[in-house]
């Protein structure tokens, strides 16, 4: 069952596609964190919780990006040096 993040996942996500690819990680881990602060001060519950599951959400796909990365880096590096 997928959940439903509303506006807020929406901005975030798509101030995400400004940055260079590989700054990308470095600013999902930012919203991340921003999302947890947030949180931690927000009173309603759903919306807090919902603000943590963002920023689970965000830095897992912080990590999967950075392997993403990482293998196209090596796969170019791979391929550039035959």
């Amino acid at each position: 069952m997928q959940q439903e993040h509303g506006p807020v996942r929406d901005v975030m996500m798509s101030n995400a596609t400004q940055y260079d690819t590989s700054t990308a990680p470095s600013y999902l881990r930012q919203q991340a964190q921003r999302c947890v602060r947030i949180a931690r001060d927000c009173p309603h519950s759903p919306t807090s919780h919902e603000l943590e599951a963002l920023g689970v959400e965000l830095m897992e796909k912080a990590a999967e990006l950075d392997e993403l990365l990482e293998l196209l880096a090596t796969k170019t590096t791979t391929h550039h040096g035959q």
